[in-house]
């Protein structure tokens, strides 16, 4: 079973990655949400863009990075990947999971094809 807890952030958050094949969206949460992105595609992985510039700056990264720096310690971050009106694996990559480590965000809950993970970072 998904958990459909944002699932009203993350709708309105997709129309924006129409056309792109990889449609991720994260959400940074305390209490309520303080922070949501999405994959960047005009913008390469910041550590992995001198070897292929064919990776983009992962959602992960960009909700990080657009969340206030007080709030993100102990906080929950959700992510969830769409293809073609559906859930989808979601689970962070080792960078993505380092940075949230080394920030203290405590866990994660992500899409699969069959509902949500969570892990503890």
């Amino acid at each position: 079973m998904h958990d459909l807890k944002y699932h009203k952030l993350i709708s309105d958050a997709l129309p924006a990655l129409i056309g792109q094949r990889w449609k991720v969206v994260a959400i940074l949460v305390g209490k309520k949400p303080f922070s949501i992105a999405t994959n960047d595609p005009a913008k390469s992985h910041p550590l992995i863009a001198k070897h292929n510039a064919n990776r983009r700056v992962h959602a992960e990264i960009r909700c990080l990075r657009n969340a206030p720096s007080e709030k993100i310690k102990n906080s929950t971050m959700y992510i969830f990947r769409s293809s073609n009106n559906t859930f989808r694996l979601a689970k962070p990559c080792v960078i993505c999971m380092a940075y949230l480590q080394e920030l203290g965000v405590k866990k994660v809950v992500y899409s699969t094809d069959t509902g949500t993970e969570m892990l503890r970072v």
